[in-house]
């Protein structure tokens, strides 16, 4: 079955990558940021880019194009613990106001909005309490259960004059990423009688289930770089055809210990200089993934960090190998967030693509995989609304 999704918000278009190869068909995009911009061309030059979501024909276009689904994650600074915290009376949290009236203007079979886990609690709730009745069709927001404390629960859903939206947060390592990356889902059915529980929800799998506990090993490496392997019993880059050593902890000490429970993955990759608390940990300052060889040490003690930083702090994005330092580098990157290599490896002002510009746009982008399961989960539910309306026929 063929579904036309219209992204907003864009950036280098995780959503494409994740529903194009199930079949659907993007009708149109809508970003302003210029190098996002410039990897939407080059990737989809046949995919119309709509530009800024303020415009006031937007709406008018973009009903235009009929999408089946929408899609987007209204900019997050605002909502995230690590930003200003400035939820609704932020610019950037006022498009996520934005996103309903484009939601409730268009009225999809299914739009998908996607946000950090700060989301939950900025204002204490009423942000998301904001959203959530725009979408539904309440006239003031909803607020969470006083036993949650000013915090939306991580999963749940609610009903209202214009349907049902369901939300819950995902984790990036359960969908085949080495990094730990939390984002909130959320769902809704304006029209065509879907339920985004069914979407969202599944009866045995990923209901609660504690994260994994890791042992000591080798394997991260692998998730690094093409023909990562061993030499002797040592692991080495196949990019770089070098060894691979230590890595910096939180507090620059290359041996003094990991986060706790860091296991065998990344944090949370992202597109600016904050700290790791902006995916709801709160805790310390997010590491490189790498393993290390030293004589003193040995392969593999430290398994694991936290994921690189693509902005203001270029030393958060480093490894060491013999006494020099190493960043990750940007197809290491790509790979973290399930892009194809060298996705955002193009042409941009007569030259090719700095890293630093291809570091932002892969940190501000969701997790492919991610993506794509959600995709497989509306391929699914709307098989069964088509199967219950030819029956019914």
């Amino acid at each position: 079955m063929t579904l036309r999704f219209l992204s907003l918000f864009s950036g280098i278009e995780a959503a494409s990558a994740a529903w194009l190869p199930l079949g659907w068909q993007c009708v149109g995009v809508a970003e302003i940021e210029p190098f996002a911009c410039a990897v939407l061309s080059r990737r989809y030059p046949d995919v119309p880019n709509l530009g800024d979501v303020l415009a006031p024909d937007f709406l008018q276009r973009a009903a235009a194009l009929r999408p089946d689904v929408l899609v987007g994650g209204p900019p997050c600074q605002d909502f995230s613990i690590a930003g200003l915290r400035a939820g609704l009376d932020g610019e950037r949290g006022n498009l996520s106001l934005r996103w309903v009236e484009v939601v409730r203007a268009i009225r999809p079979l299914y739009a998908v909005t996607e946000n950090v886990p700060g989301w939950l609690s900025v204002n204490r709730g009423h942000a998301f309490g904001a959203f959530l009745a725009g979408l539904v069709g309440h006239d003031t927001a909803l607020v969470p259960p006083k036993s949650c404390g000013g915090r939306w629960t991580d999963a749940g859903m609610v009903d209202g004059p214009d349907g049902r939206v369901a939300w819950r947060v995902l984790d990036a390592q359960f969908f085949g990423l080495a990094q730990r990356r939390r984002r909130v889902f959320a769902v809704h059915c304006p029209r065509g009688g879907a339920d985004p529980a069914a979407v969202l929800f599944e009866r045995a799998r990923l209901q609660g289930h504690s994260p994994p506990r890791r042992e000591a090993g080798e394997g991260v490496a692998l998730c690094l770089a093409n023909g990562t392997g061993s030499v002797g019993g040592q692991r080495y880059d196949g990019e770089s055809e070098d060894f691979v050593v230590s890595t910096l902890t939180g507090n620059g000490d290359a041996h003094s210990g990991f986060r706790d429970d860091a296991g065998l993955i990344a944090h949370s990759l992202r597109a600016d200089g904050f700290d790791a608390s902006e995916d709801g940990t709160g805790r310390g300052t997010p590491l490189v993934p790498a393993l290390y060889q030293d004589s003193q040490y040995g392969v593999g003690e430290y398994d694991s960090a936290g994921a690189l930083r693509a902005g203001r702090i270029p030393e958060h994005q480093m490894v060491v190998k013999h006494a020099a330092v190493r960043r990750l580098t940007p197809r290491e990157c790509e790979r973290l967030q399930g892009f194809e290599d060298d996705y955002t490896a193009i042409p941009y002002r007569g030259h090719l693509a700095a890293d630093g510009n291809r570091y932002r746009a892969l940190g501000n982008s969701m997790a492919v995989p991610v993506v794509s399961w959600l995709g497989e989960r509306i391929q699914k539910e709307h098989g069964r609304i088509l199967s219950a309306e030819r029956t019914a026929a």
